[in-house]
C-alpha cells in the first residue's frame, strides 16, 4: 500500500526543513524532496535582529530548543561569521571614500553570518531526529491535486509517487507550484529592478586594514565584525565575512554586486570580469578586493525580482521566497521567510487536526506576504535612487532604520509575552501587522524617491522633505527619531528607559497601545539573553 503523508514539502533550504521540523515535533507525518543533496551551496546568509529574534520566537513557540539561535549558534560557530552591525561605507566614482560618509546600525544582539551549507545540513539533521522523512536527488515530474479534495499526488523523474494532504512549495524562485499554476506575476508589480553578481572568495582583508582603521571612521563595531556595505551610485556591494572572529575555521567570504538594471543593463561580459571592471572605479572597493579570488564559479541573475498573484490555493502553500523576493540589500530575504513559517506551522498545525486543508483557512496569508512584499520593495526602491547622493542615501536610511525597529520592537515584546504564558502571541500580528502608521508614512517617503526617479525633484529637495516627514512621525519614540548630524544608532539602557517615559507622558492613545507590553527592564533583559555568547 502506498504511504501518504499528511504534507510534503519540497525543497531542503532553512524555511522547508524549519518548518519540517516544528510540524513533525508536534506528530504531523512529513516528507520533504529535494532535487540535490546536502551540503550544498545557498545564498542568504547575513541576518537582522528580527530574524534572530523570529527564530527564537520560533523555537520557544513550538518547543524545539535545537533552532534557539543560542543552540544554532553552538552547533555551527565555527565555520560562520558574526554579526554585530551593519556598515555602510558611500563611494564616489574615482575618489579614496571620505570617512565622514559612513554610517552603521548596531542591535546589540550577537547575531550570526550564516554559511549556509553547514546551517541547512544542521537543521535537516534536526529534522530527521524529530522524525521527517527525506528523499533527496529526487526530480520532480509532476504534482497532481485529486477531485476527491483530499489528495496530492508528487510524482518523480523515476516513477516514484508520493501522497499527501498538503503541499508545501519551499523551493524558491523556481518554484513548481508557482509554474504549475501560473502564479508569477508577468510582468511583476514590484518597482525594483536589480540585477546581481555573486561568488564566495578567499584573501578578502578587513575594510578597516585596507582603508579607515575603527580610530578613524569613528563607528562604536569594526566593520568586519558585521556585514558591509560598499554603496556607489547605481548599485552596492555586499561583504559578508565568514572568518571574522577567533574561533573561525573557515576562510570564506560571502561577496555579491548587486546592479540597477536601468543603470547598468545586462551584458555579455563575464560576471568576475565586469565586477572588476566595476570596482576598479572606485579605489578604496578596489583595494579590497585587488587580490582576492573566488573559489566557485560567480552566478549572473539577470533581474532579482518576482512576485506571485497569490501564496495559497486548496491543499497548497508557497512560503514566501517561493511567493516573491525583492533584493538582497536591508538582509530581509530570511527575515520574511522565518515570518512566513511561523505563520504557516500554525495554520498547518489546525488544519491537520480537522484534516481540513481548504485555501480559506490558508488565505489570510496572502495579504501577509504582500504587505511584506511591496514593503521591503518600497525601502529598496528609495535606497537605490538615494543612491545618487549621500545626504538623500543617510535620509532614506533614516526611513529604513524606523520599518527596521519597528518590526524588530514588536517581535521582541511578543517574545517577551511568549515568555510570560501567552499561548500564541504571534497570532496577533496576523492580524496587526506593522504598526499603522507606518504605510502612509512609507508611501509619502516613496513619493518623494519618485519624482527624483522621474526628474521632477532634486536629490537636495528630496531630502528635506524626507527629513521633516522624519521629524513630524508620532508613531516613533523621539529617543529613536532620526538625527542627521548622528552617523550610528547603538542602543542603551538609558535610550530604553526614555522611550519609556516617552510612551507614558507624551505618545497618543493608539501609539501607546501598540507598545502596550513594552517593559524597559523585561526588554533589555531579552536583548540581553539573545546576545550571549
Amino acid at each position: 500500500m502506498q504511504q501518504k503523508y499528511q504534507v510534503i514539502i519540497l525543497g531542503s533550504g532553512i524555511a522547508g526543513t524549519m518548518l519540517a521540523a516544528i510540524l513533525a515535533r508536534h506528530k504531523v507525518k512529513v516528507l520533504v524532496i529535494d532535487k540535490g543533496s546536502h551540503p550544498k551551496f545557498a545564498i542568504g546568509e547575513s541576518t537582522i535582529p528580527y530574524t534572530t529574534f523570529t527564530i527564537a520566537g520560533i523555537s520557544e513557540l513550538f518547543d524545539i530548543p535545537e533552532l534557539h539561535p543560542a543552540n544554532i549558534r553552538q552547533k555551527v560557530l565555527h565555520s560562520c561569521g558574526i554579526k554585530k552591525n551593519l556598515s555602510f561605507a558611500y563611494h564616489h566614482a574615482g575618489k579614496e571614500q571620505i570617512q565622514q560618509e559612513v554610517t552603521q546600525s548596531n542591535s546589540g544582539v550577537a547575531e550570526l553570518h550564516f554559511f549556509r551549507q553547514d546551517l541547512d545540513s544542521y537543521l535537516l539533521q534536526v529534522a530527521i531526529r524529530y522524525g521527517v522523512n527525506i528523499k533527496q536527488n529526487c526530480n520532480i515530474s509532476d504534482i497532481e491535486f485529486s477531485s476527491n479534495g483530499k489528495d496530492v499526488l508528487v510524482t518523480s523523474t523515476e516513477g516514484e509517487e508520493f501522497l499527501a494532504s498538503y503541499v508545501v512549495d519551499a523551493i524558491g524562485y523556481s518554484s513548481i507550484l508557482a509554474k504549475k499554476f501560473d502564479l508569477r506575476e508577468n510582468p511583476t508589480h514590484l518597482k525594483s529592478h536589480t540585477r546581481s553578481l555573486f561568488t564566495h572568495m578567499i584573501d578578502v582583508p578587513y575594510f578597516e586594514v585596507c582603508v579607515h582603521p575603527q580610530k578613524v571612521h569613528s563607528m562604536p563595531v569594526n566593520f568586519y565584525e558585521g556585514t558591509v556595505h560598499h554603496l556607489f551610485d547605481g548599485g552596492w556591494i555586499w561583504v559578508i565575512p565568514f572568518n571574522n572572529h577567533k574561533d573561525s575555521t573557515n576562510p570564506l567570504c560571502s561577496v555579491g554586486l548587486q546592479l540597477d538594471a536601468r543603470r547598468f543593463p545586462n551584458t555579455d561580459i563575464p560576471p568576475e570580469q565586469e565586477f572588476f571592471e566595476i570596482i576598479s572605479k572606485y579605489p578604496s572597493i578596489y583595494k579590497q578586493f585587488k587580490n582576492a579570488k573566488s573559489v566557485r564559479d560567480w552566478i549572473s541573475i539577470p533581474r532579482l525580482q518576482y512576485s506571485s498573484q497569490k501564496c495559497v490555493g486548496d491543499r497548497y502553500c508557497l512560503i514566501p521566497n517561493s511567493y516573491g523576493f525583492v533584493d538582497p540589500l536591508f538582509s530581509r530575504g530570511l527575515a520574511s521567510n522565518c515570518g512566513g513559517v511561523k505563520y504557516l506551522a500554525t495554520l498547518i498545525l489546525e488544519a491537520t487536526k480537522e484534516d481540513d486543508f481548504s485555501e480559506e483557512r490558508f488565505q489570510h496569508l496572502n495579504e501577509i506576504y504582500r504587505k511584506e512584499l511591496d514593503l521591503h520593495d518600497s525601502l529598496v526602491y528609495g535606497a537605490y535612487i538615494s543612491f545618487n547622493d549621500f545626504e538623500l542615501w543617510k535620509c532614506w536610511q533614516g526611513v529604513w532604520t524606523i520599518a527596521e525597529f519597528i518590526n524588530f520592537f514588536q517581535v521582541v515584546m511578543t517574545l517577551n509575552q511568549l515568555k510570560n504564558g501567552n499561548p500564541n502571541p504571534f497570532k496577533k500580528l496576523d492580524i496587526m501587522g506593522p504598526i499603522q502608521e507606518l504605510n502612509p508614512f512609507i508611501k509619502e517617503a516613496v513619493h518623494e524617491m519618485e519624482q527624483v526617479d522621474k526628474g521632477n525633484l532634486s536629490t537636495k529637495a528630496a531630502a528635506k522633505n524626507i527629513k521633516d516627514l522624519l521629524q513630524q512621525i508620532d508613531f516613533l519614540p523621539e529617543p529613536l527619531k532620526f538625527s542627521f548630524s548622528r552617523r550610528f544608532f547603538k542602543p542603551s539602557m538609558l535610550k530604553l528607559m526614555e522611550v519609556a517615559h516617552w510612551l507614558e507622558f507624551k505618545s497618543t492613545p493608539n501609539v501607546r497601545s501598540y507598545y502596550e507590553t513594552f517593559n524597559p527592564f523585561k526588554f533589555n533583559q531579552v536583548v540581553k539573553e539573545m546576545a550571549k555568547r
